[in-house]
């Protein structure tokens, strides 16, 4: 999914849309980028959206794994592959001769990864026989993989008969029983440029036939399907099923750089119908819902971004189209509303660089959200379910904070004195109720896998339980003020502690990104949160204050509010591109995309909140 062509087409009856020429690039009048007006809202990372659309960082590249690509979804997880600089026949790369695939929860944490030999160009979940199929080396030296979470890449011996690949394999679609694959850089005349794929894992094998040949003939979208033509692609790269809208049910297929897309018909390419298009795409969603989120693939900048929003138009289809060559760095990558009829091209979220994968998910991520009061009363709103508290239990000492699973499925409660309380799926690995402390406990933090937990002391002393690792902590060092929270890395191979004065003690794979250690404060420090890339951090004070340092982003506060109580706790949404904030008699504050779905404000309460977590 990395070659820049320039039109659409579409197969079975091929249709063509030819796409128009951006500024700063030499073409023949056609179709044209149609900058839309109004106002803008500067998001995250230098992009910028019209009012009510949220862009969100949802990956990063590390250490690890660069440049991702294409992009899926397999029930709840999300999949990207990172190339890792590999090249287009498996040439290694920064990173060496590997391909990197992992699969996300929706708050971005890692549940499972795949290594690939080659760069990993195509990625398609196949729900109904739960896996994934990928392809590797668009180019040549190809092959083609199963993978399944919990199991090794299952390499497939490639059969192809009618010798249908002549260069490589890309982007994958599933239509019920029928399988499609691209084939890449692929020649000229009988030369497939679209195949069928028949899977036999029991046998190991991909069988290849052809589908769509490079010397099929289309017609204009345009011209109103007036004259047949061979629209010559020369770079078949993504494809998919159209859901809805005039070519609903039809296979599309992107030529990046012959700017065209093609719809075809199925099951019998009998029919194909072009469209040239104004800006070369990398990859076509379109949207079954208006409310949804559209992931998107930078391979330009290595980030994975979320733009979610209550305004997308279903049926209109948007694409991601990259800079470049030879364009002015001033047209930029931008993710565009297509028009259909005549290749036009309006951007909408602007200021990628390499934007090539797309993937849409109808509705917003699960939004709810625990407050937790000091004798272990659980207040439960939105998504989030109440799984049991230890509000009429006597207890040694006051619960001072939560931590919960990372699908929401469950939580931890945190006592002064080490005890730890799990309910639901959350599964108790310890505690320190039995160990001599000291200083009493603040808080905790869980691991991105759910398989353990840190525990934090005033001291900065940490106590890691399950599989959670102790770091480094702050227990022999003379502080200034108490340590008053903590954060986890999304990789759980780091963590923040926070003192009341605002100062930040890094330790594992966490990056000190700022701190306000030294500085003055108008209130002290109760807590804090980390962004779900671990790109940054918000502080938050007792009087609403709300100090972001790296990626996080100041969404708001409660400073200029008269409170009934003071704040005690913060929680991050999935996106990192909200917040809430909890105060003492429960109400609750949200920022950002954070949703206020209730709050125990106005309540009379046993005892007060002392803290507040998001579900999932």
């Amino acid at each position: 999914m990395r070659r820049w062509e320039r039109s659409l087409v579409a197969l079975g009856a091929v249709v063509t849309l030819a796409i128009p020429a951006r500024a700063g690039t030499a073409a023949a009048p056609g179709p044209s980028v149609q900058h839309a007006s109004g106002p803008r809202v500067q998001q995250a990372n230098g992009i910028t959206s019209p009012p009510g659309f949220n862009v969100a960082t949802f990956a990063r590249p590390t250490s690890s794994r660069i440049k991702p690509d294409d992009i899926t979804r397999l029930n709840n997880l999300i999949a990207v592959t990172w190339q890792n600089g590999v090249g287009p026949t498996g040439t290694p790369g920064s990173l060496g001769g590997n391909s990197t695939v992992t699969a996300m929860n929706p708050a971005g944490t890692v549940v499972t990864s795949w290594t690939l030999p080659g760069r990993c160009d195509g990625l398609t979940a196949d729900p109904a026989n739960n896996r994934i199929l990928a392809t590797v080396n668009e180019d040549g030296n190809t092959s083609f993989f199963v993978l399944r979470v919990g199991a090794a890449p299952l390499l497939l011996t490639i059969v192809d008969p009618s010798g249908t690949i002549t260069g490589g394999l890309d982007s994958i679609t599933v239509q019920g029983s029928n399988y499609y694959v691209s084939t890449s850089n692929p020649g000229s005349g009988t030369a497939s440029v679209l195949a069928k794929v028949a899977i036999d894992e029991v046998a190991k094998t991909a069988t290849f036939s052809s589908f769509v040949n490079a010397n099929a003939t289309s017609t204009d979208i345009v011209a109103g399907g007036s004259g047949a033509f061979n629209p010559a692609l020369s770079d078949p790269d993504s494809n998919g099923v159209v859901p809805n809208g005039p070519y609903a049910g039809r296979l599309y297929l992107v030529s990046e750089g012959d700017m065209q897309v093609v719809f075809v018909d199925t099951p019998a390419a009998s029919s194909l119908q072009n469209e040239k298009v104004a800006s070369a795409p990398g990859d076509l969603a379109w949207p079954t819902s208006s409310t949804g989120t559209l992931y998107v693939t930078d391979n330009g900048t290595g980030l994975v971004s979320a733009i979610s929003s209550n305004n997308w138009t279903v049926g209109q289809p948007v694409a991601a189209s990259p800079i470049k060559s030879g364009e002015t760095a001033q047209a930029g990558g931008f993710i565009g509303a297509l028009d259909l009829t005549t290749g036009n091209m309006t951007p909408l979220v602007e200021g990628f660089k390499t934007p090539v994968g797309l993937l849409f998910v109808p509705g917003l991520p699960p939004a709810g959200y625990w407050e937790v009061a000091s004798d272990g009363g659980i207040f439960p709103f939105g998504d989030a379910v109440g799984y049991g508290s230890t509000g009429s239990a006597k207890l040694n000492k006051a619960m001072v904070g939560m931590s919960s699973m990372p699908d929401g499925s469950g939580y931890w409660l945190v006592a002064a004195d080490g005890g730890i309380f799990p309910f639901g799926a959350a599964p108790g690995f310890g505690s320190a109720a039995n160990v001599k402390l000291n200083q009493p406990m603040v808080g905790m933090a869980g691991t991105p896998d759910g398989g353990g937990y840190w525990l934090v002391a005033a001291d900065g002393g940490i106590f890691p339980f399950g599989d959670a690792v102790g770091l480094g902590s702050t227990g022999n060092v003379k502080l200034n003020k108490p340590i008053v929270g903590m954060a986890a890395t999304p990789d759980g191979g780091g963590y923040w502690l926070v003192a009341a004065d605002g100062g930040i003690f890094p330790f594992g794979d966490a990056k000190g990104l700022g701190s306000l250690g030294g500085g003055s404060i108008n209130a002290p420090i109760i807590g804090m949160a980390a962004t779900p890339d671990g790109g940054g951090y918000w502080l938050a004070s007792s009087d609403g204050t709300v100090y972001p340092f790296g990626s996080a982003r100041q969404l708001g506060g409660t400073a200029a509010v008269k409170l009934n109580k003071p704040i005690v706790g913060m929680a991050a949404t999935n996106t990192g591109a909200g917040y809430w904030l909890a105060a003492g008699d429960g109400g609750i504050f949200p920022f950002g995309d954070a949703q206020g779905l209730g709050s125990e404000g106005g309540v009379t309460l046993n005892k007060p909140v002392v803290g507040v977590a998001g579900a999932g």
